[in-house]
Formats: structure tokens, C-alpha cells, sequence
């Protein structure tokens, strides 16, 4: 609107004419008066500024009933895409090629979706399936509404499908055939008004436990038969709660070129995660919540600012959040950058002793990747942050709390600027043989006695360590910072460090030919360890 005097009826007709789409860029409006935001300011509208951002919901004050509305800040740029998808306003009998004329689920889009095309799905949507595609696909959100249009891999269970275990009086049962599984290794999980069972390994543990859930095997099309316990013993064929059970081998799933970008994806069968992506992919701005095994997978490329939370942990074997997997092929790279990760189920407090949150590895573990960095992250409630094959690892301000591992590259680690604040019974760096870490600026603390920091026990291992910390917070226990034990040939360089509580700061034991370099360092006693040794 430029220098155009209207009545605040014609305004509010253009703005619903033009829908969301105007609301994108900052609208600037000089009379403050004329315009507001519905139901309160702080969603959508700068008052100090005299901003209107996209989403908010407007109304007119009926005291003003003509202003001068000058312009929108800038051009509403262009909503491109060849395909658009809203599970709200959209048909499937739509042709698909605009927001105004959007199909309305995943299965149209797959009907016509092929490679070098962008998919949009609009924002405040909610679909149910799974989005695939080949090569060179964008998936992206449409940035015309409040939230990320959400893709589910769990389906409803209808209520009257319930019935009493025979043989128990909490524990329910159903006969659950998801969309994908061969019995061998995709999981089934199960929620109740969203929230993640935890899985147990028996009917009779499920029957004792209010919250918790038994699955048969693996997830088989063929069907599984699935045993719950409903939160608060209510009885799910009545009690009015949803109850979601994962369905779809995954949320997106496609090949190589391809990016998902501001998704929320959650829920899936398929071992590698909501969101499956091979050579040279883009995750970015997403967030992918409770997966299996994985949330998930890339073969090489980036995820950038993206959350990963969440996973079905207690489950025995291996979990990670992210992979980075390829299969056998040399010199790929992957970049995780700006990302937060969080392992477990939210219901409990419990850390997953086996969850990593991100892992890199190839078919059969014969090949290294070439590097992979990690910057600008966040992971808590995990058992290792980084960890996986690859020549070259580059840890870089990165933050893990409750952590019990640090997890390395297999030949060169660099931590520049990080923090690990490890959890009670974590501290633990296993360097392999033949390998070198780095570290400048790494901080690490521990409340975990009996312990070692960094264990050299494998042949031709370096450690240097210059212008970091450690702390040890108990006043109670042993810990070494640094341990050899037996083996050949280690080579330690610590210059330039600050210690704090440890019992011993080094201890080389039988190794053969150790190297050591230690200059310039403080160390700090505490009332358990007021003699630190060597």
C-alpha cells in the first residue's frame, strides 16, 4: 500500500484477499492506532518498531476508522515451488501447482513428485505418511503461517480395537500392522496423548509399570501384537485418550541432492529415522523428534539448525540420534552445525546408556569417512556426543552435558572451544591406537570417582593439550587425568592447562617408551585429593 488513504473495512478486504502470504515481510504502518494484533501484541507485532511479522493475526480499533497505510516494508518475495501440499485448505483433486490450489496429502504429492522439483508444504499443516522422494528434491516449508508443517509416522488407534490381556488387569493389547518392517529390525513405538511409553521386555514388567509398553519383535507388516499399560491404569478403550502407535518406514525419505528444509518430522518404523537422506544432503531448520534407533540419516552433506531430540533408548543395542552412513564409498564429509540434540524419552530423567548423538560409520565398518565437523552444537542426555570412522574429526564450540563419553574420530580429533560437563558415572576419552587429539581451549568436569579422563591404552597414541581445563568436583574418590597403563609408545604434550582435584595428573604405569612435554601448568587441590601426583 503506498500512500494510499483507506477506510480500515477496504484495508482488512485486501489484507484477507491476499492472504498470509502479505503478512511475510514487516508491514510498517505510521498510525499505530489503526492496527493491532489479535489477542495480544507479543504474538507477531514490534510495537517499539512498528512491525507487524508474518503470522500475526490482525484486527481493526473500531475508534479508528481511517489511516494512512503507507507501504509493506518490501516486496512480498514469490512462494516458488512445483509443488504444494496443505493438509487444511488443500484438495487432492486440486492441481497441486500453487498454495491456492495445494493437494492435501502425502499421497498426491508422491503420485507426481520426480527429480529437480521443489515440494511445498504449507505451514501449519499436519500429514500423516511418508514423503518420498529421488534425486535433487527440495521439501521446504511455505513460511505463511506460525508453525512447521508437521509430518507424522504413527497412525491413530481406534479405541474398540483395545482389549484386556489375558491374564492381567492392567495391561491391554492390540494387533498392530504397521505400513513397514520385516521382523528383523524396525521398531514399533507407542504413545498416549503424544507422549512416549517406555518400552519393557515383558508382559508381566508392562503389568507392573503404569506407562510403559511391550512390543512381540521387531516390526513386521505381517502384524505384532503390542501390550500396554496406560498412564494412571486407565483402561485405553474408554478413557478418551489418543493413543498413537509408529506406522511409516520414515517421514521424508529420498536419494541423493536432496534438502529438507523446516520440517518437523516425528515418529517413523524404520531403523534410520524420520528424515532419510543420502549423498550431498541439506537438513536445515528442522526438528525431528522421537525416533528408533535414529532421528536422522545422511550420507554426507549438512544439517544446520536443526533440533534432534528424543528416541526410544531403552532398548538395548546401539542408538543414535543423527548417522552420517554410507555404504563403502571414499571421501565423503558431512558438516552438523548450530544443532541441539537431547537422547531418551522426556518421561524419565534416565540417561541412555547407549545413545550417541551423532555417529558415522560405513556398510560393514570398512571405510573411513574423510572429515567431519561439528560447530556451534548443543547434546545432553546422551551417552557420547560425537563419535564414528573418519580420518578427521573437528569439534568445535560445542557444548554436552550429561554426557558419559566424549566420543572421537578414529585418527585425528581436534576439540577447539567446547565443553563437556560429564554425568555421574561419565568422563571417559578412549583414544584408539594410532590416533591423535587435540585439544585448545577444551574444558571438561566430572563428579565420577575411580575413574580416568583420557585412557591411552592402544599403541602410537598423541595427546596434546594446551590452554584447557579439567575439574574433578568431588572431594571423594580417585580419578587420574591422564593414563597410559601399558601402552607402547605414547606421546602426551600438556602445556598452558589448568587441573582441579585430580589424584593423579599423570600416570604411565608400565608403558613402553612414553614421550611427555608438560609446561606452564596449574593445578588446584581439594580437600579429597590435597596432593596431587604424578
Amino acid at each position: 500500500f503506498d500512500n494510499t488513504t483507506s477506510t480500515a473495512g477496504s484495508v482488512l478486504n485486501l489484507l484477507q484477499t491476499l492472504g498470509a502470504a502479505a503478512l511475510r515481510e514487516n508491514a510498517r504502518v505510521p498510525n499505530q492506532n489503526l492496527l493491532q494484533t489479535y489477542p495480544s501484541p507479543s504474538i507477531g507485532y514490534d510495537g517499539p518498531n512498528n512491525q507487524f511479522n508474518y503470522g500475526a493475526t490482525l484486527r481493526f480499533q473500531s475508534a479508528k476508522q481511517n489511516g494512512t497505510i503507507y507501504s509493506l516494508s518490501d516486496k512480498i518475495p514469490e512462494i516458488t515451488g512445483d509443488w504444494f501440499v496443505d493438509s487444511v485448505n488443500g484438495n487432492d483433486s486440486n492441481s497441486g501447482k500453487s498454495l491456492s490450489s495445494a493437494f492435501q496429502t502425502v499421497n498426491a504429492v508422491n503420485a507426481v513428485a520426480s527429480d529437480n522439483q521443489t515440494i511445498v508444504l504449507v505451514d501449519d499443516s499436519y500429514f500423516e505418511g511418508n514423503f518420498i522422494a529421488n534425486n535433487s528434491v527440495v521439501f521446504k516449508r511455505s513460511k505463511t503461517g506460525t508453525n512447521r508443517p508437521i509430518v507424522d509416522g504413527s497412525l491413530q488407534v481406534l479405541s474398540s480395537n483395545w482389549e484386556l490381556s489375558s491374564g492381567q488387569t492392567k495391561t491391554y493389547k492390540i494387533t498392530w500392522n504397521p505400513n513397514y518392517g520385516d521382523g528383523t529390525k524396525d521398531r514399533l513405538t507407542l504413545y498416549e496423548n503424544g507422549s512416549l511409553f517406555i518400552r519393557k521386555s515383558s508382559i508381566a514388567e508392562v503389568e507392573s509399570n503404569s506407562g510403559s509398553f511391550y512390543v512381540d519383535s521387531f516390526a513386521n507388516t505381517a502384524g505384532n501384537t503390542v501390550y500396554v499399560h496406560p498412564k494412571a491404569s486407565t483402561n485405553p478403550i474408554n478413557d478418551g485418550k489418543e493413543y498413537r502407535i509408529s506406522a511409516f518406514e520414515a517421514c521424508i525419505k529420498g536419494n541423493n541432492n536432496c534438502v529438507v528444509d523446516g520440517i518437523h518430522t516425528l515418529r517413523q518404523v524404520g531403523n534410520n529415522g524420520s528424515i532419510v537422506l543420502q549423498e550431498s544432503a541439506l537438513i536445515k531448520d528442522c526438528l525431528a523428534e522421537y525416533g528408533t534407533a535414529h532421528n536422522w540419516l545422511i550420507a554426507s552433506g549438512r544439517v544446520e539448525d536443526t533440533v534432534t531430540q528424543y528416541n526410544d533408548a531403552l532398548i538395548g543395542g546401539t542408538q543414535t540420534l543423527g548417522v552420517i552412513y554410507a555404504n563403502d564409498v571414499t571421501g565423503l564429509s558431512a558438516v552438523i552445525k548450530g544443532c541441539e540434540f537431547e537422547g531418551g524419552n522426556p518421561e524419565t530423567s534416565e540417561i541412555p546408556s547407549t545413545t550417541t548423538a551423532v555417529y558415522a560409520h560405513s556398510a560393514g565398518d570398512t571405510t573411513n569417512y574423510k572429515s567431519l565437523t561439528f560447530e556451534d552444537n548443543t547434546a545432553t542426555k546422551i551417552k557420547a556426543a560425537y563419535s564414528g570412522l573418519a580420518d578427521e574429526f573437528l569439534i568445535e564450540n560445542c557444548l554436552s552435558k550429561n554426557c558419559l563419553e566424549t566420543g572421537l574420530g578414529t585418527q585425528k580429533t581436534t576439540f577447539k572451544n567446547s565443553f563437556y560437563d560429564f554425568a555421574n558415572g561419565g568422563n571417559y576419552t578412549n583414544i584408539p591406537a594410532g590416533a591423535t587429539v587435540t585439544a585448545r581451549g577444551l574444558k571438561m568436569r566430572t563428579t565420577f570417582a575411580n575413574s580416568i579422563m583420557f585412557w591411552m591404552a592402544a599403541e602410537d597414541c598423541t595427546l596434546d593439550i594446551q590452554q584447557s581445563s579439567f575439574e574433578y568436583g568431588s572431594e571423594s574418590g580417585t580419578i587420574d587425568l591422564i593414563r597410559t597403563n601399558t601402552a607402547t609408545n605414547p606421546d602426551i604434550t600438556f602445556t598452558n592447562n589448568v587441573a582441579t582435584g585430580f589424584t593423579r595428573m599423570l600416570r604411565t604405569d608400565s608403558s613402553i617408551n612414553p614421550t611427555v612435554s608438560l609446561d606452564n601448568n596449574i593445578y588446584y587441590r581439594n580437600a579429597g585429593n590435597p596432593e596431587p601426583e604424578w
